[in-house]
């Protein structure tokens, strides 16, 4: 009964692990949508951002991908200045 009770210990733990991170990766996005002024539109496009599964690990690769190029472009941009 032991390695059960861990096994859904340290399940509970990955769960409230990957929340945490996808929730910080949302604000980080909003935040990069804010600075590079992407329209209302946009953002109801990026439908993992929508999506009803919250927490996927999924879920984060396609926010860092988003991320990136977003970053990429502030970099950029800043650069021709």
């Amino acid at each position: 009964m032991q390695v059960k009770e861990e096994i859904n210990r340290c399940e509970h733990l990955k769960r409230q692990t990957v929340e945490r991170e996808v929730l910080k990766a949302r604000t980080e996005l909003t935040t990069l949508w804010d600075k590079c002024y992407i329209s209302q539109e946009q953002r109801v496009a990026f439908s993992a951002f929508h999506d009803g599964n919250l927490y996927l690990i999924q879920f984060l690769f396609c926010i860092a991908e988003n991320t990136g190029s977003l970053e990429s472009s502030i970099r950029n941009t800043e650069v021709d200045k």
